[in-house]
């Protein structure tokens, strides 16, 4: 990933051990278990939940999946 991408992914989302905080207006956050996460079903799900959200943006749905992938999340966007 180059420099500006690892930026603009810090200023979105925080990675801990047992979750994610996505980072949004002002610097609110919104905690999302791994564990919740594991599988390419959940993730949907979570992608669906936070659609209807009015703060989510797709460079929040974008790192949340590059963080589902990086845990081992099998996320053939072309399938």
């Amino acid at each position: 990933m180059a420099l500006n991408q690892t930026d603009h992914r810090n200023n979105l989302i925080n990675e801990h051990l047992d979750y994610v905080t996505l980072i949004y207006e002002g610097g609110n956050e919104y905690d999302i278990e791994r564990n919740r996460m594991d599988s390419p079903e959940k993730l949907l799900g979570w992608i669906r939940h936070l659609s209807k959200k009015g703060w989510i943006t797709t460079d929040h749905i974008h790192v949340l999946i590059d963080a589902a992938r990086e845990m081992g999340v099998n996320v053939n966007m072309h399938a």
